[in-house]
This record gives structure tokens, C-alpha cells and sequence, in this order.
């Protein structure tokens, strides 16, 4: 795609997804910052369900679909920290770990979360049952973690790319670099 300022990018749109508590709105504000395009013609999104499987997602050949993926002792411990945001009513690490999500899901607990959804263009405030994307799935954490993580691994699709969390911590400028490279942006540092 040609800009304005005659920059070559393979894709128009930019959509960050990843297991909840991976970093997705990190990242997806790393993009926002760095790649945006003034002319309008590489924008990032907020996909409707940002922690969608990759088989639940519509591919278009003109978006770049930005997977990010963390460690999963990181996810599970910053998950437990806020079961009660994901209404999750299990008392220590170790029940969490060993029970499946369907199980732990108090529905009585449930309220609304109030999420904000940014994007170049919107941002609006959106409310959501907390809990909702987890409660119905009838593995435990770290089995709905691998599945999560293998339908991206494995799409065989050339317009995903698979960001660690940890590299974007401990090598940032080479990680970013990749990911330009990926999407066609010409960027010298960030």
C-alpha cells in the first residue's frame, strides 16, 4: 500500500490479540505510537474479542494480525491476582491451577467491568460481565493456555506474527524491529 509520504506497507490494518493478561494493551499502544501512519493508512484496532482462538477469527489479507504471548506462571499469577475481575471464586494459587475455569466461575459474583477500548481514531468505554470470556470454558488454566497459544503457533498464516512479552521487556528495540520489518514500516529506533 502507498501512503501520502510514498511509504511501502504490506497491510493496512494492524490487530493485536493474545491470552488475557498477555500484554495485548501494551502492545496494542506500542503500536499506536510507533507505526501509526498520518495518512491514514496503517491504523491499528481493537478487535471486538481481543482474546479470540485463531479459528474464531476472520482473516483479511490487507490486516496484520499481531499475536502476543507471555510465559504461562506470568498469566496465571496475574489472572489469580484478579479473579475477582474475571469472577473467578477460588481461594489460593494452587486450587486455581487445578481446577478448570467452568468450575471456578461464580456467576452470582459476576458484575459489569468497565474496559477501555482504544484505538487510533475511538476510544470508548465499553461494559462487559466480567468473567464472561473464561467462565464457559471447561479446562483448567493452563490447558485453555496451550490451546490458546498453539491455534496462533500453528495457523500457518502469513499474516500473523507471534510476539513474546518477555522479549518485548528484555529486547525491545530488536523485537519492534522485527515486527516493522513484518509489517512493512521503515522504522530506525523507537
Amino acid at each position: 500500500m502507498q501512503t501520502q509520504d510514498n511509504k511501502q506497507h504490506k497491510y493496512k490494518w494492524i490487530r493485536v490479540y493474545g491470552h488475557q493478561r498477555s500484554g495485548t494493551h501494551y502492545l496494542a499502544a506500542l503500536i499506536d505510537k510507533n507505526f501509526y501512519d498520518s495518512a491514514g493508512y496503517l491504523r491499528h484496532y481493537a478487535p471486538e474479542n481481543p482474546h479470540a482462538l485463531y479459528h474464531e477469527v476472520s482473516i483479511r489479507p490487507d490486516v496484520a494480525y499481531v499475536y502476543i504471548w507471555r510465559r504461562f506462571d506470568d498469566v496465571a499469577q496475574s489472572i489469580f491476582r484478579m479473579r475477582n475481575r474475571f469472577g473467578l471464586n477460588v481461594d489460593n494459587l494452587d486450587a486455581f491451577l487445578s481446577t478448570r475455569y467452568s468450575d471456578m466461575w461464580d456467576t452470582s459474583a459476576v458484575g459489569e467491568v468497565n474496559i477501555v477500548v482504544n484505538t487510533i481514531n475511538d476510544v470508548k468505554r465499553v461494559n462487559k460481565p466480567a468473567g464472561q470470556k473464561l467462565g464457559d470454558k471447561k479446562l483448567t488454566p493452563e490447558e485453555y493456555w496451550r490451546l490458546h497459544i498453539e491455534s496462533w503457533k500453528q495457523s500457518g498464516n502469513e499474516n500473523v506474527f507471534l510476539i513474546n512479552y518477555d522479549d518485548l521487556q528484555y529486547k525491545f528495540q530488536e523485537t519492534m524491529h522485527q515486527l516493522a520489518s513484518f509489517i512493512g514500516a521503515d522504522r530506525g529506533s523507537f
